[in-house]
């Protein structure tokens, strides 16, 4: 868990495949801690909507697509592509604050494929290298979160 800037209190979430999981009914075990509020939770893959999820339903659903290789190759997962791309600009910060409550991490959804799609179409013509580079990877994000979708 990381201490925020100028901050001695830390956030921060870490996701373990469970042991009852299986290819057919995926369950990750997410960790958080908050500000000192720490919480396990149990998150059923087959149940999460990419249009429609909780900070820690779309974290446990990256992560569970990274563990069987159909993440976006990013080092540090494909998680860490969707708020690098979506940290990008104004819009998603003014929007969709970063959350200061471990109870608000199961409560407040969001539509992460609609506010990835407005930024893929918005960095889509910009060619400076790592923005290019983040921009496809979450061009590849974003269709695994379509697929899902049509396939719920």
């Amino acid at each position: 868990m990381v201490p925020q800037e100028n901050e001695s209190d830390t956030r921060g979430m870490a996701a373990s495949i469970i042991t009852d999981s299986t290819p057919d009914c995926p369950k990750v075990l997410v960790h958080s801690e908050v500000k000192g509020q720490e919480g396990n939770y149990v998150v059923d893959i087959n149940k999460v909507d990419p249009s429609d999820a909780t900070q820690i339903e779309i974290f446990a659903f990256m992560e569970y697509q990274d563990s069987i290789g159909n993440g976006v190759g990013d080092t540090f997962g494909s998680y860490h592509t969707l708020k690098s791309m979506l940290n990008e600009g104004k819009h998603y910060r003014e929007t969709t604050p970063e959350i200061d409550n471990a109870d608000l991490l199961l409560s407040i959804k969001r539509n992460w494929l609609s506010l990835l799609t407005d930024k893929v179409n918005e960095y889509s013509d910009i060619t400076e290298p790592s923005v290019a580079l983040l921009t496809r990877r979450a061009k590849s994000l974003q269709k695994l979160m379509e697929d899902w979708v049509k396939k719920r």
